[in-house]
């Protein structure tokens, strides 16, 4: 009988199982990403949008794909390359960094806001610096 199920002839009612199954990576560590200093004292908001390839042992490889930014660009790959992934589930996947200034002035540090909707995107909010005079 089991020959006859592995050639798809049982007759019990249809195979319904999945052919593939579609596995989303899951990511095992992480630094927490930041607002880049130099693009949050320029008042620079934007995205960064990366392709991420996970290979069998859970490394990532990153292409980003494109940025409004170029200081908002290498913050993104460094943090990008501090993911990890659970290993033995190959994938790939696009991720949108948002990196968004509102809300009242605040004097440096003031910490961002970051929401995480992994594995495609983050968002890290962050108030505008609030001009100091040192005399």
């Amino acid at each position: 009988m089991a020959a006859v199920v592995a050639l798809g002839l049982w007759t019990g009612g249809p195979d319904t199982r999945p052919i593939a199954q579609s596995v989303e990576p899951q990511i095992a560590a992480m630094q927490a990403p930041l607002y880049p200093g130099v693009a949050l004292y320029l008042g620079i908001s934007g995205t960064v949008v990366a392709d991420v390839e996970v290979d069998g042992s859970g490394t990532a490889k990153v292409v980003i794909v494109s940025s409004t930014s170029k200081w908002l660009t290498a913050p993104t790959l460094t943090n990008l390359k501090t993911w990890r992934f659970e290993t033995g589930f190959p994938a790939s996947f696009r991720v949108a960094f948002h990196y968004v200034i509102k809300g009242d002035p605040a004097p440096p540090p003031d910490n961002p806001h970051v929401a995480l909707d992994l594995p495609t995107g983050v968002t890290v909010t962050a108030r505008p610096i609030k001009p100091t005079v040192v005399y």
